[in-house]
């Protein structure tokens, strides 16, 4: 399976620098480092990722500050700016920010995780990371399909036991709704259904519930 990493930043050089962390994965095609430049819109940026289905997306903390690829325009957001409105999309999603302004990043008001913060100077060097950034990026990958796998098997168990019984029990109904609000939140926040709208232990609500989800998991399989 590949892995399709999106590296956002101003400058061109600096995404070449990201890109060779990942260089032995590059040439063995288990990796797909692609650049994006940011543009001037921060919700057109959104949409451009979203159009790109990448598996992790790594961006720099500042976006504005040379204009030498991205010609005379004005950036008005940053990367943890951009991080923190893309998980308001996409619950979960591996996102990193990989910066020479490694304080400024952790100190901005919208970094809400500082462990994805990594200094651009510790790329490339081996010595300065007991675990390399790349090996990091492709673990938590992998632990956010894990975890998608496993919510959608554990909804598949409780959607066919309720067929087969024709009822669940209020534990289970309670989780399945917990299922199904994080399962769509991690493919589209923005459009998630409020929790407070599914709770309800009426069976004829609870089989449209499912109806919705079984919806839901089909358009989850089509964007994988």
């Amino acid at each position: 399976m590949q892995f399709k990493i999106l590296v956002i930043d101003e400058e061109l050089a600096e995404i070449e620098k990201v890109q060779f962390e990942f260089d032995p994965w590059i040439e063995n095609n288990s990796v797909e480092v692609k650049a994006l430049l940011p543009v001037q819109n921060q919700d057109e940026m959104i949409n451009l990722i979203l159009d790109e289905k990448p598996n992790a997306i790594i961006v720099d903390y500042q976006l504005n500050r040379v204009k030498t690829n991205i010609g005379n325009i004005q950036i008005n957001y940053n990367g943890a700016t951009l991080i923190s409105e893309f998980l308001k999309i996409r619950n979960g999603f591996p996102c990193f920010i990989a910066s020479s302004f490694e304080n400024d990043a952790v100190d901005d008001k919208n970094t809400f995780d500082v462990n994805i913060i990594y200094s651009k100077s510790d790329l490339n060097n081996p010595t300065s990371q007991q675990i390399r950034f790349r090996d990091r990026v492709k673990k938590q990958i992998i632990k956010y399909i894990e975890l998608l796998s496993d919510k959608q098997n554990r909804l598949n168990e409780l959607v066919l036991k309720e067929r087969r019984d024709g009822t669940l029990s209020l534990p289970e109904e309670e989780e399945l709704i917990e299922i199904d609000n994080f399962l769509e939140s991690s493919l589209d926040r923005s459009n998630a259904i409020p929790k407070t709208l599914k709770e309800t232990s009426n069976m004829e609500k609870l089989k449209e519930l499912i109806s919705i989800t079984e919806e839901f998991m089909r358009t989850f399989k089509n964007e994988k």
